[in-house]
């Protein structure tokens, strides 16, 4: 049974940097600079949660700290904790705990009905006596003897939590340490979704598909990152290197895409990919949001033939039409059935297609066809 929230408290956050500010001296201020500074240093995914655990340590005293992944929908858990040896008494029963009475924590029940919080502490949501009174206490956060915790959750995928809590055993953390964690959050989220980017396109580029590429680009429409398949990708079908701006196709797309998803009534999934051929591939562009900006995913495949393609032969729209049903195998009747056309029609068409392409009969023009639009010769040949 979840607990419910204190009748008269609500979550008192720090309303914003100005009033943060205020209660922090210029030590503080100074240290924190500092600490982001370091932050943003950091270019190690595997050890970004150990180094953010450390520097809000040093800044907010605290027994330990540790960085949380809860899988919302299923029975997951990942924790990594500082300092390092507090991953001994993190048991695997200590886990089993953890997650059978995970809805009793006040802060798993704000995540519930928020989506995510600030720097908020178990005595904003209800007394120590009540929290000291849970299963979830006794059976877990009394075995590291944690009475006071302070957590913030971080943006993360759907049915996913990331949260950092900080903990006490003596006494409870104050509103000077609710601020410093404050000025922090939003320098912690940049440099965790940073380092989450970092691990896909390290798994991405491990795959070595030279069909598939990603493409980050930031709210402004510049290039951040990009697979090196995506810049082959992008270079072969656009002609020209990334110098930190996508393409004015991909750039004019992305635009429409936008205005079509903030109009009234239109839905994410009828807004198609961009595609373009080039020969016999194409590619097809796809987007979607990640954090400020947007990933591109880019993925070749071989392009289906189409009768357009047989324009580079001369031909008008119509005849090539025409010379694409000869490369089916198709005779002038079935082909006039098809376009809508008379037999005496197609006949005049098909004469026009042997002059423009110097050749004597139907197989000559079919292997041409064929060709062009990179199908095999061997079997039409043989059903002509």
């Amino acid at each position: 049974m979840k607990p419910p929230l204190r009748s008269q408290t609500r979550v008192r956050n720090v309303r914003d940097e100005r009033s943060a500010i205020r209660l922090l001296t210029r030590r503080d201020l100074s240290c924190i600079l500092t600490s982001i500074q370091q932050l943003n240093a950091c270019n190690e995914p595997d050890a970004f949660a150990f180094e953010v655990l450390a520097m809000l340590l040093s800044l907010v005293p605290a027994k330990g700290a540790s960085f949380n992944r809860l899988e919302m929908q299923s029975v997951g858990l990942l924790c990594q904790q500082y300092p390092q040896r507090n991953l001994e008494a993190l048991t695997e029963q200590s886990r089993k705990s953890f997650l059978e009475f995970q809805d009793q924590h006040p802060f798993v029940s704000l995540y519930r009905q928020t989506g995510g919080f600030g720097s908020v502490r178990t005595s904003d949501l209800m007394s120590q006596r009540e929290f000291e009174r849970l299963a979830i206490y006794n059976e877990y956060y009394r075995r590291f003897d944690s009475r006071f915790q302070i957590e913030f959750t971080l943006p993360a995928p759907r049915d996913v939590c990331f949260a950092i809590a900080l903990n006490r055993a003596d006494r409870d953390f104050s509103e000077r340490d609710r601020a410093v964690l404050e000025l922090l959050r939003p320098h912690v989220a940049a440099g965790h979704r940073t380092m989450r980017m970092q691990l896909e396109f390290k798994a991405l580029e491990q795959c070595a598909d030279p069909a598939r590429g990603v493409v980050l680009v930031s709210a402004t429409g510049r290039v951040r990152h990009l697979t090196s398949s995506a810049l082959c990708l992008l270079e072969k079908y656009f002609g020209k290197g990334i110098d930190g701006h996508l393409p004015e196709e991909i750039s004019r797309w992305l635009g429409h895409r936008e205005r079509l998803l903030a109009s009234e009534g239109c839905l994410r999934e009828r807004v198609g990919p961009l595609v373009t051929e080039r020969g016999s591939h194409r590619l097809e562009v796809q987007a979607r949001c990640e954090g400020n900006g947007q990933m591109l995913l880019l993925r070749e495949s071989n392009a289906p033939p189409s009768p357009s393609r047989l324009t580079e032969l001369g031909l008008t729209p119509r005849q090539a039409q025409v010379l694409y049903w000869i490369a089916q195998g198709k005779t002038n009747p079935e082909i006039g059935t098809i376009l809508g056309a008379s037999h005496h029609t197609i006949h005049q068409h098909v004469n026009a297609i042997l002059e423009k392409l110097g050749v004597e009969n139907r197989a000559s023009a079919m292997l041409r066809a064929l060709e062009v639009l990179g199908l095999p010769k061997t079997a039409q040949v043989a059903r002509s």
